[in-house]
């Protein structure tokens, strides 16, 4: 039994993998598409760890793999601030963060949702 339910898990993996890949090749082929786990994270308000989100998550997905314009790009991560500021004050200058953040991303992709464990 534990067999088949491993088998399961490998094959569910292995779809999770081929639709990661080819939203990775759409990317590359520059046609702008979503990534859901990051729409959803749009959509919620957080109280830590705001600064990461907007740094390795938020900014290179709109800039780079959505392809909005970064003056678009600063006024969705402002409001999406100012709603995780009603659970809780930042302790940073988002203003100044989105706006550094903007100017460093370069051609850099999202983190991924899933962590690799190093050997």
């Amino acid at each position: 039994m534990i067999g088949i339910f491993y088998s399961h898990l490998k094959f569910e993996k292995m779809k999770e993998d081929q639709r990661l890949q080819s939203n990775y090749s759409r990317y590359n082929n520059q046609e702008p598409h979503e990534i859901p786990w990051i729409e959803k994270l749009l959509e919620t308000s957080i109280r830590d760890h705001r600064k990461l989100c907007l740094w390795r998550i938020l900014i290179p997905y709109l800039v780079n793999i959505k392809g909005m314009p970064k003056s678009e790009v600063s006024l969705i991560l402002q409001k999406w601030i100012k709603e995780s500021d009603k659970k809780q004050r930042m302790d940073f200058d988002y203003k100044h963060t989105i706006k550094s953040d903007l100017r460093t991303v370069k051609d850099h992709k999202p983190i991924s949702i899933e962590f690799k464990k190093i050997s």
